[in-house]
């Protein structure tokens, strides 16, 4: 009906009325979610900047957006990234939306990442991380920067890259610690003391430190100071720091007991035996 009435009027070269039926076809088009059509359809005819465009514009970005919120759900990252993409990339789209869409896309990449990596395809993981750390860095989300360090640290500690994994640990463990996230803070400097460990004592006790000291005395993350620790003490008793090891190794074996891993207080006793016959 739009399109015949936008016949007619062309026909009856009636210019008020021929403006009235271009109107009519473009809300009927975004109504029926065809935006744009609907756009390309005002451009080629030359209509002004105004309310009518502003709407358009409007149904079309909300319409992008949720699509691209219903891709992801359903793990489509291709079309998910496209829509986000042209949000990011289009002026005319306002600036809380475009900040929207450009978290969302952090997202896409991250979550394709994980997927990725999951799957054992952990390069085409790591570029994607990449991109997710382009895009939490061009939004100034050092939160999020710090997570997608951490992860690269990890997958990079995984491809046999450990001088790569530790610029990244300790890249997201100061982010984290810029932003006041103890618990991501600890978790970078614990991977950090991991990769060092066997290559460099004194950095690697260090972090370890660091992990411990951003995790205080959580007892959400009982296993997880256990375990430092008891790295740390290891290291300790490595360098001859005997008495210092013992006590240390005593504060592993308490945490692991609270944290109900047998297997770990089992190991601590043994080697507190073997340090006392020594």
């Amino acid at each position: 009906m739009a399109r015949r009435g936008l016949s007619l009027a062309e026909a009856a070269g009636d210019d008020e009325l021929l403006k009235n039926a271009q109107q009519s076809l473009a809300m009927c088009l975004t109504d029926l979610g065809r935006t744009e059509e609907a756009l390309a359809f005002l451009e080629e005819r030359g209509f002004p900047e105004g309310e009518l465009l502003e709407t358009v514009h409007g149904r079309r970005t909300i319409a992008l957006y949720n699509e691209g919120v219903k891709a992801l759900q359903a793990n489509d990252y291709k079309t998910a990234r496209e829509r986000f993409e042209m949000l990011t990339r289009d002026p005319r789209v306002e600036s809380e939306r475009k900040k929207a869409a450009a978290k969302s896309l952090q997202s896409v990449f991250g979550l394709h990442a994980q997927a990725e990596v999951s799957s054992g395809r952990l390069e085409a993981g790591q570029e994607l991380y990449q991109r997710a750390l382009s895009v939490a860095s061009s939004r100034n989300d050092e939160a999020g920067q710090a997570n997608i360090h951490l992860r690269l640290a990890v997958l990079r500690s995984g491809v046999g890259d450990p001088a790569g994994a530790s610029v990244h640990a300790e890249k997201g463990a100061k982010l984290a610690e810029k932003v006041k996230d103890p618990k991501l803070a600890g978790e970078a400097w614990m991977v950090l003391g991991d990769l060092r460990f066997d290559s460099d004592v004194i950095l690697a006790r260090e972090a370890y430190a660091k992990a411990l000291a951003s995790w205080g005395n959580d007892l959400a993350l009982l296993a997880r100071r256990a375990n430092v620790t008891y790295n740390l003490a290891a290291l300790e008793a490595h360098e001859g720091e005997i008495a210092a090891a013992q006590e240390r190794f005593s504060v592993a074996r308490d945490l692991a007991l609270r944290a109900g891993d047998a297997g770990l207080v089992a190991r601590v006793d043994e080697i507190l035996l073997r340090l006392e016959s020594e």
